[in-house]
């Protein structure tokens, strides 16, 4: 029975290791609170996870992302490729592949938000990030 699984998640950093184990360091929730009263630019990764059972080939996988803020224009970046089983990572009858992506130039000021969209053969899966002014606690300290 064919079974694919497609995940998406927002991260700081993302490194491949030594043998090839795939690190995403700083993985980020939903909302991110700050003290955002001086705008900051910056990168932050998108990383697809897509898990497939050996009788799926390949997986031709779109990626579009789009950045909003409200101090800037939309801007919308979108990407294609095309995910090809290989035979020596077929382990249990599953393949899976990674495919990190750096989305540069994040404004991040109070309400901008980072939408990504992952669309493939079988199915969409969504992942908003949002960047939500909080006054800095001093008991916190």
């Amino acid at each position: 029975m064919t079974s694919v699984q497609q995940s998406l998640m927002f991260c700081e950093d993302f490194r491949m290791e030594i043998g090839g184990k795939p690190m995403l360091l700083g993985v980020l929730a939903p909302v991110i609170f700050g003290d955002f009263t001086e705008p900051e630019i910056g990168d932050l990764w998108i990383v697809t996870t897509i898990t497939a059972t050996s009788d799926v080939e390949a997986i031709q996988a779109t990626l579009t992302v789009t950045k909003r803020s409200p101090k800037s224009e939309d801007q919308v970046i979108s990407f294609s490729k095309k995910l090809t089983r290989i035979e020596s990572m077929v382990a249990s009858g599953v393949w899976s592949a990674i495919m990190p992506a750096t989305i540069e130039d994040i404004l991040y000021v109070d309400q901008s938000v980072v939408d990504a969209e992952l669309v493939t053969d079988f199915g969409t899966s969504k992942i908003t990030l949002l960047m939500q002014h909080e006054e800095p606690n001093e008991d916190a300290a």
